[in-house]
């Protein structure tokens, strides 16, 4: 007997034909036409049968493996295997400060703005409840009728409480922020554990679990790995619901004066609301469910970190990882963790602090996590931008602008991240496409970093700029500072009443110049090192009365051309910085 060619797709019609071909070979049917007699009806029907068979074991199977896997519930099961825990929808975050006015009856020097208080963060016509998660004490400023507190974190959402039973321990509640879960027992706090490592049979903890439809459910030791509730416990749920994203961008924040006992509260935020994500899509799950199970919820490497966190917080836009033995001075037995958030440049103490709560416990034992807010490192650029006359369709300011315009495009896009690189070709290029006319841009950038002191304290600040530097011939008081052209160059500040300017002498040395001096004499001879090997710049006991602009500006002269930013800033390229000048051919 003729068998039947196997099928190579999922294809209706190739299921027919090798029906009809096999039927066709049997001697019971030869010379029959299938096509034209009532037969092709059952064939049809036996095609179908076939075809819907295949199709079925073949989304059954696919389902069965994550890669493959289409339906949410079937990702959502795999995960859980994988022990991920797919990220829940994210309160979106300010940070507000905050001046209390009491009435004329307030004698403690002291005031309480309880756990849960809510302010109302206005976006156009739209309002949202913005609630503590904690208790914060602000303090009276002098004598006045007035208390203060600064960097109050506040988080987008409404709490609700839940009673469950021991045996349905499923949260009802899809938009939950899982951050806020409290677990109650009979009235006593549960802690919150992401797995049984350690843990006793009579432990106080709960753990969370995915389950489907975007649930998640509250699950307990069965008094292996912690305490089970039975029949007669009392098991009371509170968790913060949360629209995710829609909080987001909000910078208009109010309390309500009489809900703390005062009389009116102004309220200052310190940036937009950020921070607020929807719940985890199955793409993210996909891809990062495999990559969590290789981490085993355990912080070791430096990706390891970055996956913990960055999985945890969505807000965190930028983060730089690396070991102790490599910061300066060295700092070993500990590893640094640099953070950007979203919306803001770094991150607040509140923040941080956060952060380092929820990696410490991932930690080797022996390791220390330390946490620092991301800094910034610019580039001071010149560039001189050829444009053809002829083919010219903007005046100069126009042009200017359009090359600007570009700058900042290619500064979102190749930089603004820890350790990036600046190929000044590469920015040369992109920035002659902003337009048909332009020839050629030539372009010279100095590395800069800004420095803010505290004025009348005493510091010994240290600069790394992670390159070779250009290395000057050596001062020489014969010769003068008229001409000479050092490595290190800086913005004006004043030091004990002289205003004064940063350079090095060539020999290792950074000096303090007269800046109001025609003749540029020497202030300081000695006011630090610069190593230009290694691109590092010393100050020692440096006292700064004043200082002019934003911060005191600090630029070197590289050895080479392109500049690769230090594992520990992030670089920027800011308008402020870049002049352009645009010539004519």
């Amino acid at each position: 007997m003729a068998k039947i060619t196997p099928y190579t797709n999922l294809d209706f019609n190739q299921v027919k034909e090798n029906l009809m071909a096999h039927l066709s070979n049997q001697d019971e049917f030869i010379g029959y036409d299938f096509a034209g007699t009532n037969m092709s009806v059952l064939v049809d029907i036996m095609a179908y049968n076939a075809y819907h068979n295949m199709q079925y074991y073949n989304m059954t199977l696919g389902e069965t493996f994550l890669d493959s896997a289409v339906l949410k519930n079937s990702i959502i099961s795999h995960a859980k295997e994988l022990n991920y825990l797919p990220r829940s929808k994210r309160s979106a975050g300010a940070l507000l400060n905050l001046v209390i006015t009491v009435g004329g009856g307030q004698t403690s020097n002291s005031l309480v703005v309880p756990r849960g208080s809510t302010f109302l963060g206005r976006c156009g016509n739209i309002s949202y409840n913005f609630l503590t998660t904690k208790a914060h004490i602000a303090t009276r400023i002098g004598t006045t009728n007035q208390f203060e507190l600064n960097d109050v974190a506040v988080f987008e959402g409404r709490y609700i409480t839940e009673v469950l039973t021991h045996t349905n321990t499923t949260l009802s509640n899809s938009s939950i922020d899982t951050r806020s879960i409290r677990v109650f027992v009979n009235g006593e706090e549960f802690a919150y554990k992401a797995g049984i490592f350690g843990v006793s049979n009579n432990d106080k903890v709960f753990y969370l679990q995915p389950e489907l439809n975007d649930a998640y459910s509250i699950q307990f030791g069965q008094t292996l790995f912690g305490y089970q509730p039975t029949a007669t416990d009392e098991i009371e749920v509170s968790y913060r619901v949360t629209s995710g994203t829609q909080g987001n961008g909000i910078k208009s924040f109010s309390l309500n004066a009489g809900a703390i006992g005062a009389t009116s509260v102004t309220v200052t935020p310190l940036g937009l609301s950020v921070g607020g994500a929807d719940a985890e899509s199955v793409q993210s799950v996909k891809q990062f469910a495999p990559k969590a199970f290789q981490v085993q919820n355990r912080a070791v490497t430096a990706s390891d970190y970055e996956v913990l966190l960055k999985t945890q917080f969505p807000e965190i836009e930028n983060i730089s990882v690396y070991g102790g033995d490599e910061a300066l001075p060295p700092q070993f037995g500990r590893v640094i963790v640099v953070v950007d958030v979203q919306g803001r440049d770094g991150a607040a103490e509140t923040e941080l602090a956060l952060y380092k709560d929820f990696i410490q416990t991932k930690s080797p034992l022996t390791i220390e996590p330390i946490f620092k807010q991301a800094d910034f490192i610019y580039a001071k650029a010149n560039m001189n931008v050829t444009y053809s006359r002829n083919n010219a369709l903007l005046n100069p300011a126009a042009l200017e602008a359009l090359v600007r315009d570009a700058l900042t495009t290619y500064s979102e896009d190749n930089l603004n991240t820890f350790g990036a690189t600046l190929s000044l070709s590469d920015l040369s290029y992109q920035l002659s496409l902003s337009d048909d006319s332009i020839t050629s841009i030539a372009v010279t950038t100095e590395p800069m970093i800004d420095y803010k002191p505290n004025i009348g304290s005493i510091s010994s600040p240290v600069f790394n700029f992670n390159q070779e530097l250009s290395k000057p011939y050596p001062f020489s008081s014969a010769n003068g500072l008229v001409g000479y052209n050092p490595c290190v160059a800086s913005t004006r500040f004043t030091i004990d009443q002289t205003l004064v300017e940063l350079q090095d002498d060539g020999t290792g040395i950074v000096q303090a110049i007269v800046a109001n001096d025609p003749l540029r004499s020497v202030y300081s001879k000695n006011l630090g090192s610069i190593d230009y090997d290694t691109g590092t710049i010393t100050l020692r006991d440096f006292i700064v009365a004043s200082f002019e602009g934003s911060a005191i500006q600090i630029s070197v002269k590289l050895a080479g051309r392109d500049f690769t930013a230090p594992k520990d800033r992030i670089f920027r390229m800011r308008q402020q910085d870049t002049t352009i000048t645009t010539r004519a051919i």
